[in-house]
């Protein structure tokens, strides 16, 4: 079966109405069932009843679990830096269900949790395990440079998902430039304030803004916020009032927009990191009557219920700086590789980010979708 690129957008879809659950489970839920199993094989250890049923333990894994475990199929392996972060789990998903597609291959996801140490454990099972792929996301780049380059040596096609890793430690890097997105999120926010100012016959462009980052230590946060800053920084009325991290999730979003509420009583934008926390800061305007006076600003764009696209159709943000999805050309990559053994992947491939409105929705979708 072949598997096309485009259908990444369809798939992106059904996974946003929940209708791929019944093709695998929750990361929680599969660990504490892992874990489970785990004490269990321990308690019939402690026993005396020997070696848990090999058997038994299979039929505890789900068939994507199980799938990754059969090593007679050739490995394509996903180093995360943060499955924290809605945007990395939905690319792991997807990717799990595009593998899914392609006869002799498995797929398996190892997470660092946005620790550097973690990550530097990882790469190293990576080693162990011999992927013929490693598509990797670091969490720090210099650090994982070496492992990387002993992988490449070794014949592992390395993909990175990051425009900071070097040449030398990857085949190909593919990316957005998360400069790019905070100078867009800026961008729209600064146009927004200086119509604002027009409106209000006001001579100088003012603006009080909130900024809720994924993680203090991500280095999408960090860059994201850097860009951001400097585009206000062209209207010195314009400041940041607020900022602090929602943990890429709803909740942390509310948390900060509560916070943000009871700190400064009023404000006049919001620039989250992600949907999910454009999302809850909204839900906390609404409630506090004050969602029509703050413009609201999120990053990725995904589309399917609940996801940046459809925040805005339904008006619980406004704008949202839709990120493609890296994994989306890695894929092509490796289905390439298959029809093709002297398929070289290009050196480094950028994705562009586009700024979404109510205006430019409907035709940046339809793009997105061909």
């Amino acid at each position: 079966m072949i598997f096309r690129p485009s259908s990444f957008v369809t798939l992106i879809s059904l996974l946003a109405l929940g209708l791929f659950t019944s093709c695998g489970e929750s990361d929680s839920a599969r660990v504490a069932r892992l874990e489970m199993a785990m004490e269990n094989a321990k308690s019939a250890l402690k026993g005396g009843g020997g070696a848990p049923d090999e058997a038994q333990m299979q039929k505890q894994l789900s068939p994507d679990e199980q799938a990754a475990e059969d090593t007679s199929r050739k490995l394509i392996l996903l180093c995360a830096a943060d499955l924290g972060d809605p945007f990395q789990q939905l690319q792991a998903d997807l990717m799990r269900a595009a593998v899914r597609t392609l006869d002799g291959y498995r797929f398996k996801v190892l997470d660092a949790a946005g620790d550097v140490g973690k990550q530097l454990d990882v790469l190293g099972e990576a080693q162990s395990l011999q992927p013929v792929w490693l598509l990797v996301h670091p969490v720090e780049e210099r650090l994982s440079a070496a492992l990387l380059e002993n992988s490449l040596r070794q014949g592992v096609r390395i993909v990175a998902l990051d425009q900071r890793v070097p040449d030398s430690s990857c085949e190909a890097a593919v990316f957005s430039d998360q400069a790019k997105i905070g100078r867009m999120a800026g961008e729209v926010v600064l146009a927004a304030l200086k119509r604002k100012a027009t409106d209000e016959k006001k001579a100088q462009v003012t603006g009080r803004v909130v900024q809720i980052r994924g993680r203090d230590d991500a280095s999408a946060s960090e860059t994201r916020a850097e860009a951001f800053a400097a585009v206000l920084r062209a209207e010195p009325g314009i400041i940041i009032v607020h900022d602090a991290p929602g943990d890429w999730t709803v909740e942390g979003g509310k948390a900060r927009a509560q916070d943000a509420v009871k700190l400064q009583k009023s404000f006049d934008v919001i620039f989250a990191h992600n949907d999910a926390m454009a999302r809850g800061a909204s839900e906390v305007l609404t409630a506090a009557q004050q969602r029509e006076n703050v413009l609201i600003v999120g990053v990725d764009g995904i589309a399917g219920k609940n996801g940046g696209q459809d925040l805005i159709r339904r008006g619980v943000i406004d704008a949202t700086i839709w990120q493609p999805m890296p994994l989306e050309i890695a894929f092509s990559w490796i289905q390439k590789s298959i029809n093709d053994a002297n398929f070289k992947p290009e050196r480094r491939h950028e994705r562009e980010p586009v700024a979404l409105t109510p205006k430019n929705i409907d035709e940046v979708g339809r793009k997105a979708a061909k």
